[in-house]
C-alpha cells in the first residue's frame, strides 16, 4: 500500500544521515523504483544530507565515508545529476580539498561542492547554483572552480 500511495505523490522528500546505509536500505527494497519512476515522470526529488548524495553519481564523497568500504558498483548512486559526485556540508576553509582532489583522480568522477544551505536546481535543461553561497566543481584537471548563486553547472 506504501508504494501505491507513493506513487500518487507529486513529490518526494528524503532526509537521512547515514549515506551508505540509506543506499543499502533503498537498494534492498522496492524504494529504489520509487525513486526511478519519480525520475521517469520529472517529479520533484528534494532532500539533503545523505539522500542528497544518492542521487548524484556515487556516495564515497560522504562524510561517513569511512564507515564502509563498498566496491565501486555498490556504491553508485542515481545520477540523476549529469555524471557528478556531491559532496555535502562542504567548509569554506578548504579542509577536505586534499581529500575531493583524491576522490576525482581515482574515481575519474567530478565533484561539486555544496556548503549549508546551498542546493542545486534542475529544471529540465540546466543545473542552477541556488541558497545562501557558492558552490565549488573540482573538474577532471583537479582544478577547483566556484560556481555562484543564480549560475548553472558547466
Amino acid at each position: 500500500h506504501t508504494q501505491n500511495y507513493l506513487n500518487h505523490n507529486d513529490t518526494n522528500y528524503i532526509w537521512w544521515v547515514n549515506t551508505f546505509r540509506l543506499l543499502k536500505l533503498i537498494k534492498e527494497t522496492w524504494f529504489s523504483q520509487i525513486i526511478e519512476q519519480f525520475s521517469a515522470h520529472n517529479k520533484p526529488i528534494y532532500g539533503g544530507s545523505a539522500w542528497a548524495i544518492i542521487i548524484w553519481k556515487e556516495i564515497h564523497t560522504a562524510e561517513d565515508k569511512n564507515i564502509v568500504k563498498l566496491w565501486f558498483n555498490e556504491s553508485l548512486g542515481f545520477n540523476l545529476c549529469n555524471d557528478y559526485a556531491i559532496a555535502c556540508h562542504y567548509s569554506w576553509s578548504n579542509s577536505f580539498d586534499n581529500e575531493i582532489v583524491d576522490y576525482v583522480r581515482y574515481f575519474q568522477i567530478p565533484v561539486l561542492c555544496l556548503p549549508e544551505w546551498t542546493w542545486v536546481v534542475y529544471d529540465g535543461h540546466n543545473y542552477t547554483i541556488q541558497g545562501n553561497t557558492s558552490a565549488f566543481l573540482f573538474d577532471m584537471s583537479l582544478h577547483k572552480t566556484e560556481i555562484k548563486v543564480g549560475e548553472n553547472l558547466p
